[in-house]
């Protein structure tokens, strides 16, 4: 086993058992490299060839490892690009600044963009647009730049459907982030942004693994979805092809490409909140945002009926106050 010490907190990697023990997030990128997260966050890297004993499916429940492993998964989900994880290294060294950290970004173009619209996002509604790549880093912050850089790295894979469109799911999820931000600085201030908005924009990113590796299986669901005569939802279009649940897929491919455990638990739960806490959290958010977003996309046949009573009575508003919301947010969908 090779030997490994975190320089952020001086925890030591010594033999098999403390990577598992005192680390998460596994991630290989397209280089072969392992990555991970040591327990205080800092992001770690063992070399290609020194790593046998890792398996991608060591994080996974048992129904979505049983799939992973049946179905190959490991073959077909294409790995985290190293200029992302390099960036993620860098942002552990506290003698980086934005300056080093922009330069660093420009060479890698679709995060670069991608980091300065999800800061535009998340800043207040009153300030002023953010133009700089500097200014965004600056912004955002660290620990935040460093989810954001790893989700913008997800929009560079290739989706291998034909109707189901990459551009299309990317920007709704913009959309759904923007919406649960806003959501959320109404009825739980209390959430951290950054987390409302990563965990919405992703938590549909099964659907993003079933185009990549079931791309005629979701290009069947979006016709049903488009087709006036069938119509529903996608989850009823899943069941009625007996497809896989996106919200497993996303199970395995957040873990696969080492998501925040935020991120998984929203992506597995934001069909079925209502098992959730008393007060509103960051799975209602999300839902309700999940719902809205096809109504502000003039959609609305892909809403789940149920969950909007569910939402209505949990948030404590009637029909006519969501209706106001859904209109009070249509002018984000020029901005995703």
């Amino acid at each position: 086993m090779t030997y490994k010490r975190c320089d952020s907190c001086g925890q030591e990697f010594n033999k098999e058992e403390d990577f598992l023990r005192k680390a998460s997030r596994w991630r290989v990128c397209d280089r072969g490299h392992l990555w991970f997260n040591c327990h205080c966050g800092s992001t770690l890297l063992i070399r290609k060839g020194k790593h046998d004993w890792y398996s991608p499916d060591m994080a996974l429940s048992e129904g979505a490892g049983s799939i992973f492993n049946k179905l190959g998964m490991g073959d077909l989900l294409p790995n985290i690009p190293s200029a992302v994880m390099q960036i993620q290294q860098k942002l552990d060294d506290e003698n980086t600044n934005s300056k080093v950290l922009a330069d660093l970004t420009k060479g890698a173009p679709l995060i670069a963009a991608s980091i300065l619209k999800m800061a535009n996002n998340l800043r207040p509604v009153q300030a002023a647009e953010i133009k700089s790549l500097e200014h965004a880093i600056s912004f955002v912050g660290t620990k935040t730049l460093k989810e954001l850089v790893q989700a913008a790295g997800l929009q560079s894979f290739k989706f291998k459907s034909e109707i189901f469109d990459s551009h299309q799911f990317w920007r709704q999820a913009t959309l759904r982030g923007m919406l649960a931000e806003a959501i959320a600085r109404r009825f739980a201030p209390e959430l951290e942004r950054d987390q409302v908005y990563l965990s919405a924009s992703l938590c549909n990113i099964g659907k993003a693994v079933m185009a990549i590796c079931f791309p005629e299986q979701v290009d069947q669901i979006e016709s049903d979805l488009r087709n006036p005569k069938i119509l529903g939802t996608w989850i009823e279009a899943e069941k009625r092809h007996n497809f896989y649940d996106h919200r497993v897929l996303g199970e395995i491919g957040g873990s696969f490409w080492g998501m925040p455990e935020y991120v998984l638990k929203v992506s597995l739960e934001h069909h079925d909140p209502v098992k959730s806490g008393d007060s509103i959290g960051l799975i209602h958010i999300v839902g309700l945002a999940n719902q809205l977003v096809h109504w502000i996309d003039l959609t609305p046949h892909l809403m789940e009926p149920e969950l909007v009573e569910f939402y209505k009575e949990k948030f404590g508003i009637t029909t006519a106050e969501m209706e106001g919301l859904a209109e009070e947010f249509m002018s984000m969908k020029d901005s995703a």
